[in-house]
């Protein structure tokens, strides 16, 4: 192992540095981190589950970045660090402690939110003002070209193994391209029992499954598309979605001289603006009976405060060097809080047959291929089209998001997959109200 780790970097096993931290040292954290699991006594504040969660995803993640084949094909590091944690939950080596510590962090702290809040007001404030417009415009019809897809190609998917197009849309298209568990599969089984098809349950032992296969899938596919976008470059953006401007982004320059006050900036205006997007959430009326997510209309401000010059360039660097840091080195850390809360191998391995193997991919497949297609179309690069309108619709929206676009290596673009998971999400509820009362009709 030590000669290993020479053949690495050139110096000694203790010398060797893990996340910058020296090896005798990190070995030292991990010990105390395992210790103080296997003793059920890990704290239940923010502190021990960020602990816990750091050892694990820094293990994680700088084994799945050195992997061959895994750290070019399957995710690298943030797959294995998110598949990481669900296998300690799946095979009951994580305590109680730890895991009650890092479900309350994930969810009752809902630490996810504000990371997404952060890299929302970075990204968003990273676009050309005279893009933005252009860019949503077009996008939109990207997602829905990408739900156009998804529904033929299942359909057709379908043909194959006896399945009728009203057992795909139900059971297949509507769990994969909708918004999640809580605001997708549960809405949805309400609308399932209302409209007299059955009860709930019945709809949802079957669409979450499905949904959890399809948000695993979305993510390999992610860092598969990203490998497609390395070996043809043509097709990539390599982070930026338009093509019609050079430079979609601004640039970096003069960013190492963002004052700590300019990115303490970026943090009261992330988490600012998303109290904001709550605000309309809760005054602004549901459309066609669908509530729109305060991320969607977070997008939505920080998009018309960026067009119209409202916020200062420092403010603006402050936020994209605090997103950048974000995405950078919290990335793993979140990854393996959705591994652990999230993510549940029993429940992929218990749909992980052949014949829904095959039928996920067909839904999935016919997502990227519409997306690509109408993303050229509308001026966008197919690589990050097909990441933000196709994946980020078919897996199950919110942590999804962040777990694709890190498996992508496109972090940056979680403005665009937000806009995929609520504002797309809102509309596949839609889609199934109406699909569901036509079939019960």
């Amino acid at each position: 192992m030590e000669k290993l780790f020479q053949a690495l970097d050139g110096h000694s096993f203790w010398g060797y540095k893990l996340f910058a931290i020296p090896m005798y040292l990190f070995l030292l954290l991990a010990f105390t981190v395992i210790t103080a699991n296997q003793l059920d006594i890990i704290p239940s504040s923010m502190v021990g589950s960020i602990g816990a969660m750091f050892i694990i995803g820094i293990v994680m993640g700088e084994l799945g970045d050195r992997l061959p084949v895994w750290k070019d094909y399957i995710g690298g590091g943030t797959l294995l660090a998110l598949l990481g944690g669900s296998l300690l939950v799946y095979f009951n080596l994580l305590g109680e402690s730890c895991r009650e510590s890092i479900g309350e962090l994930m969810k009752t702290t809902d630490f996810i939110t504000f990371y997404a809040a952060v890299l929302i007001t970075g990204s968003i404030l990273s676009i050309d003002r005279a893009v933005l417009l252009k860019s949503f415009l077009g996008y939109i019809p990207t997602v829905l070209a990408g739900l156009a897809g998804a529904a033929a190609l299942g359909s057709l998917g379908g043909l194959f193994f006896g399945k009728s197009v009203r057992e795909v849309l139900m059971y297949y298209f509507l769990p994969i391209m909708g918004p999640g568990t809580g605001a997708g599969a549960v809405p949805m089984s309400q609308i399932y029992e209302s409209a007299g098809m059955g009860p709930a349950a019945e709809f949802l032992s079957t669409a979450v499954p499905i949904l959890t296969l399809g948000l695993v899938m979305s993510i390999v596919l992610g860092a598969v598309v990203n490998k497609i976008g390395l070996i043809f470059p043509k097709l990539s953006g390599e982070g930026r979605l338009s093509r019609r401007e050079h430079q979609e982004t601004v640039t970096e320059v003069g960013m190492e001289n963002v004052t700590p006050r300019s990115c303490a900036s970026g943090f009261v205006l992330a988490t600012g603006y998303y109290i904001m997007g709550v605000i309309l959430s809760k005054i602004i009326p549901p459309v066609m009976g669908v509530s729109i997510h305060a991320f969607a209309y977070m997008v939505i401000l920080l998009a018309v405060s960026n067009m119209l010059g409202l916020i200062p360039q420092s403010v603006k660097d402050g936020s994209r060097k605090l997103q950048s840091f974000f995405a950078g080195q919290l990335s793993w850390v979140i990854m393996v809080g959705v591994g652990v809360v999230y993510v549940s191998i029993a429940d992929v391995l218990a749909v992980l047959t052949i014949s829904n193997f095959i039928m996920v991919f067909f839904v999935i497949l016919g997502a990227m291929a519409g997306a690509a297609l109408m993303g050229w179309l509308m001026g966008f690069f197919p690589v990050e089209a097909v990441i933000t309108a196709a994946l980020c619709m078919s897996n199950s929206g919110g942590a999804g998001d962040v777990a694709v676009l890190g498996a992508a290596q496109r972090m940056n673009l979680l403005s665009w997959a937000q806009i995929s998971s609520r504002i797309g999400g809102g509309v596949m509820l839609i889609i199934a109200s109406i699909l569901m009362s036509a079939f019960a009709g």
